[in-house]
């Protein structure tokens, strides 16, 4: 069965459709702009970093969707600016301190 470039005549050449589609999408080499993530801090009115999910989450040892489960379960405390969710430290380190067992 015939493909569609030998129905219509033309040739493709798969090297330029491979190059195109990696020119499109920022990855072409010494493009960098294109993958770099912008990584702008918020900060807190005590002067701390405000942290990401995927910060909590390795802070506390935890899987990010545990997170997701803390937050609906209103356990974790969290800050809503835009679509962006953010934690303060101290919220954060508040909430491993509650889960603490002392020695007896």
């Amino acid at each position: 069965m015939a493909n569609q470039s030998e129905r219509d005549g033309t040739t493709m050449n798969p090297t330029a459709l491979h190059a195109h589609s990696e020119s499109e999408a920022g990855l072409v080499r010494g493009n960098t702009n294109a993958m770099k993530k912008t990584t702008e801090t918020a900060v807190t009115p005590h002067g701390e970093a405000l942290l990401t999910k995927t910060q909590v989450a390795k802070k506390l040892s935890i899987s990010e969707r545990t997170v997701d489960n803390l937050m609906r379960a209103k356990s974790l405390a969290f800050v809503r600016i835009g679509r962006a969710i953010r934690f303060e430290p101290s919220d954060v380190d508040a909430f491993k301190n509650s889960y603490r067992v002392n020695a007896a």
